[in-house]
């Protein structure tokens, strides 16, 4: 699928996308907790993987 197709945005230079369908979506706390099922994704794959850990993004590197 491309997500062009459906209206989807895709950024420009990112190593790879994904599309998902929602499949639960639940209130915990004061949060909101949202599973989805991947459908499609594609990409180049080259480039830093993207982490999120302890509220903040950062780039992994090999120890």
């Amino acid at each position: 699928m491309d997500p062009a197709v459906h209206g989807l945005p895709l950024l420009s230079g990112v190593p790879a996308w994904l599309t998902a369908r929602m499949v639960l979506r639940q209130q915990v706390g004061d949060h909101l907790h949202v599973v989805g099922q991947i459908e499609a994704g594609g990409g180049h794959a080259q480039g830093r993987a993207l982490v999120h850990h302890d509220g903040a993004f950062a780039t992994a590197t090999e120890l």
